[in-house]
């Protein structure tokens, strides 16, 4: 992203330490510009929603700049296959879908 090693793992440990989150995926998608943008889908717990703010402002003390997730994206729950490993294809297919 950008010319940078991103990790999603890396993220995805810090977006779920945020009160308030389940569990979250990040992954890439396509971008005109940077070759991919990074997307972080988030299960918030409760009906609460997730807090954007919050979640920006975990990654931002916790992580390099290029790690920032660019979009923020609400799930009620993340898709997985019949061993209960995230599909993350399918996460990306439908992000690309709806942008």
């Amino acid at each position: 992203m950008g010319g940078y090693n991103v990790y999603p793992k890396e993220i995805e440990d810090v977006l779920n330490d945020v009160d308030g989150i389940s569990e979250t995926a990040v992954f890439g998608v396509s971008h005109h510009d940077f070759g991919d943008m990074i997307v972080a889908a988030c299960v918030p717990l409760g009906l609460a929603g997730i807090d954007e703010g919050a979640l920006r402002a975990a990654v931002e003390a916790r992580l390099a700049r290029f790690n920032h997730s660019c979009v923020y994206c609400e799930m009620d729950a993340l898709p997985r296959n019949t061993m209960g490993k995230m599909k993350k294809s399918i996460m990306r297919e439908s992000f690309t879908a709806d942008a």
